[in-house]
């Protein structure tokens, strides 16, 4: 299953001051080159499933890198075996059209809910986009204002049956 992308164009890491943004993340929030990548990369993965409209009300997190497919409006997830294989296939096509990344490369888990969730709504924006946002070093960010935009996100909170895929 091929998609076309519906990730925010440009994306914040085509900048040509990327290096840049990502030292001076480095230094404000004195972490790891690897967690800065993995946290954009993570909220570009939840942008990308949460905003597909096929997979609206059917998809949730769980923890920081985990997907839990449901049913339609969080109901349990489908029983059919080929049905789960279609929704699971729809959110991984989804991941590698928006993100160019692999559910593995992403290190994202993908499961399916067994019963019906109770989800709330989580807000979302990397920490790379919370140290340019509104920085004066870089005042030409207005084409990557989408990129850099808080993502809401279903989260579970309360999922008592879970099947791995």
């Amino acid at each position: 299953m091929r998609l076309v992308s519906r990730a925010p164009h440009p994306a914040l890491s085509d900048h040509p001051e990327f290096a840049a943004m990502l030292a001076v993340t480095l230094q404000r929030f004195h972490c790891t080159l690897a967690e800065i990548r993995e946290d954009y990369w993570l909220g570009r993965a939840w942008r990308a499933l949460s905003g597909d409209p096929d997979l609206r009300g059917r998809v949730a997190r769980v923890g920081l890198g985990n997907v839990l497919l449901t049913g339609e409006a969080f109901a349990e997830a489908p029983i059919r075996v080929r049905d789960r294989a279609e929704l699971r296939q729809r959110a991984i096509a989804r991941l590698v059209a928006d993100t160019a990344h692999t559910a593995e490369r992403l290190g994202i888990s993908v499961s399916f809910a067994d019963e019906p969730i109770l989800v709330a709504e989580g807000c979302v924006m990397s920490i790379l986009a919370q140290t340019v946002s509104g920085d004066a070093r870089w005042a030409d960010l207005g084409a990557y204002r989408d990129d850099l935009s808080p993502v809401i996100v279903p989260v579970a909170m309360s999922a008592g049956a879970i099947v791995a895929a």
